[in-house]
């Protein structure tokens, strides 16, 4: 299956089931304020405010005001999240959470695990755009007690938009380096049934030598609400063709891959006293690696990861609280012309139980019991508690226990090949950590702030490693470090009325965190390379309104300093927008201070350089 077929057959799909439904109502939709917001922070819903957590959520209201174009380009203006990107607008990109490593990160879309076992460079290779999405919630923090396995430093919950409206919205973007996309959203309610169809086509003749590439997402969703429960269907389909200038090594430095991805999934949502919601997942991923673009067959890396998931999990509230539990089945199987062919299982319990010891008291215990193909059983309990010191502030704190299987890649890569630079180990074991978190937040009127220390110890972390002094032979994975990261992270945001001139947003957030731990045998590849200060800083100022058109002005400006780099940057960009009655325009930059900075460096000063200053311009046309 290659090329722009499935795309075309989920839309079909759509299509199809569109043409079969009954006549189309049409459906109110209300304005939330974040603070009435349930999020999914736990297995049991919870109001924002109420969160026992660190969690940061991003709106669609959010998204639609700010200079981002791709999930990436979203979490990177998030405090405490790593974005590392080799390739811009979607591409390909590197996320970690309070200092862990890219494979530490769960990632969700509506409650399925997207995850991928073969590496997590492709942890964000997933079939959304930021116009299909209806709010990001990302988890600062473990999450096995809630998440399972892989959520060792964070969890990003991507929710999806509803087709709540009957609507048609196209849209297109150009700018600079040739850059391309058309696209279009289709939402249809049709009796019981609603229906949202998404598509988008990007693609670039690249800002440097070997940096082009061609983008293909297409989504598919469908509910349909029943006297107890509520169908869900989920069909997604991504392509990605792409110049990858030293993504992976820095010579030869002109390498080319290609991605492809098909996700699936049915799920019943129950709306009985117990909330019972099983749900069926099937993801599958290719990967076509070349090391030398213009000789495609010259040390070509072909890989195919699948997964099979099934998830039941219920809740209810009573008297004594919100009690949670379910089980979890996943198999993931990969077959790959480096890693070979391999085949593994996991199996989890979870239960968790949030009490209301008083008005003012919550307190939320919970555990999962987990058994992963040659490993023992493992229990990873968790406690979270949230205490109203006053009107409008509270306090938190939480304790949890976390592991991380190796990803098929960290197991066997190169283990077949001759005088490998990079060589995988099967004698791996899982990581694991205690993390511990504190901290203050309020919410007054239009202000909000929140302060937050957290501490993880890290045991048996693997790293991509050589031994000091080692100048030949291949660096390998090993389970070398017992790693202490101690953290803090503060900001402070103002969001007033929609209505009226001046300033209607703004938010500062800080992080800094420290690490120690690290072996003197060894040179660190991954685990000790983390994002040490953050400083991210965005305003919006509404420049002029009547009735529903207004003209917005948004800035973003980001400092990032990393521990093994010595020079942090700072990077400004900026979106106007002018929103109509039925069209949206906006111009945008990005690095408008054309600032030159990479965000992987290699040992021998060789770059993976990021886009200087990038400007383009879109719109978006409502048809109906």
């Amino acid at each position: 299956m290659r090329g722009r077929l499935p795309a075309l057959l989920i839309a079909l799909l759509g299509l199809a089931l569109s043409a079969a439904a009954q006549s189309a109502d049409t459906l109110g939709r209300d304005t939330l304020r974040l603070a009435d917001v349930v999020i999914t922070e736990a297995r049991m819903p919870t109001r924002f405010d109420e969160r026992a957590r660190s969690v940061e959520v991003i709106t669609a209201a959010d998204l639609q005001r700010l200079p981002v174009q791709s999930l990436q380009d979203v979490l990177d203006l998030l405090t405490g999240v790593d974005v590392r990107q080799r390739g811009p607008l979607g591409i390909q990109a590197n996320v970690s959470i309070r200092g862990g490593t890219f494979n530490q990160v769960a990632v969700l879309v509506d409650g399925v695990l997207v995850s991928d076992p073969q590496t997590g460079h492709f942890i964000l290779n997933v079939p959304v755009m930021p116009q299909d999405i209806a709010r990001i919630e990302v988890l600062k923090g473990p999450g096995a007690k809630v998440f399972g396995q892989g959520a060792f430093a964070g969890a990003i919950h991507i929710i999806t938009k509803r087709a709540e409206q009957r609507s048609l919205h196209v849209s297109a973007m150009g700018g600079q380096h040739g850059l391309y996309e058309g696209g279009l959203s289709l939402s249809l309610p049709q009796g019981r049934l609603q229906q949202r169809l998404s598509a988008y086509q990007r693609g670039s003749s690249g800002y440097s030598d070997n940096t082009d590439f061609s983008l293909t997402n297409a989504l598919y969703q469908a509910w349909l609400p029943l006297r107890t429960t509520e169908l869900q269907l989920t069909a997604g389909y991504l392509y990605r063709r792409f110049g990858a200038m030293r993504y992976y090594q820095a010579s030869p430095p002109r390498q080319f891959e290609t991605n492809e991805g098909l996700l699936v999934s049915l799920a019943a949502v129950g709306r009985g006293r117990w909330h019972l919601t099983p749900r069926l997942t099937w993801r599958r991923h290719w990967d076509d690696y070349r090391l030398i673009r213009e000789r495609p067959d010259t040390l070509r890396n072909r890989h195919r990861s699948e997964v099979l998931g099934l998830h039941v999990g219920a809740h209810r509230t009573w008297a004594l609280g919100t009690t949670a539990l379910g089980a979890d089945l996943r198999l993931e199987a990969v077959t790959s012309t480096n890693l070979g062919d391999h085949r593994r299982s996991s199996a989890g319990l979870f239960v968790e139980h949030r009490l209301r010891v008083c008005d003012r008291l919550d307190v939320t215990p919970g555990l999962y019991i987990n058994a992963f193909t040659g490993q023992p059983v493992r229990a990873y309990p968790g406690l979270d508690l949230s205490l109203a010191l006053s009107e409008g502030l509270r306090a938190f704190g939480s304790v949890g226990r976390a592991f991380r299987m190796p990803t098929y890649t960290e197991l066997y890569l190169n283990r077949d090949q001759p005088s490998p630079a990079v060589l995988g180990n099967a004698d791996l074991s899982a990581e694991d950590s205690w993390s511990y978190e504190t901290g203050l937040r309020g919410r007054w009127g239009a202000w909000a702030a929140e302060l937050t220390g957290f501490v993880r110890q890290g045991r048996s972390l693997i790293d991509f490693s050589r031994f000091v002094g080692q100048t030949s032979g291949p660096s390998v994975f090993r389970n070398v470090q017992d790693v202490r990261t101690v953290g803090y992270e503060a900001s402070v945001g103002y969001t007033a009325s929609p209505l009226g001139l001046g300033l209607s947003r703004a938010r500062v957030g800080f992080t800094y965190l420290t690490q120690d731990g690290q072996s003197p045998e060894f040179v660190s590849r991954y685990v000790f390379n983390y994002l040490r200060g953050q400083l991210v800083a965005e305003g919006a100022v509404q420049l002029w309104q009547q009735g529903e058109r207004r003209l917005e002005l948004s800035l973003v400006g980001r400092y990032e300093q990393r521990a093994n780099q010595p020079t942090p940057y700072w990077l400004l960009e900026a979106r106007l927008a002018l929103s109509l009655p039925r069209w949206a325009l906006y111009v945008e930059g990005t690095n408008l201070t054309d600032t030159a900075y990479a965000d992987f460096i290699y040992a021998d000063g060789s770059r993976i350089e990021m886009p200087r200053r990038w400007l383009r311009a879109g719109l978006t046309f409502r048809v109906f």
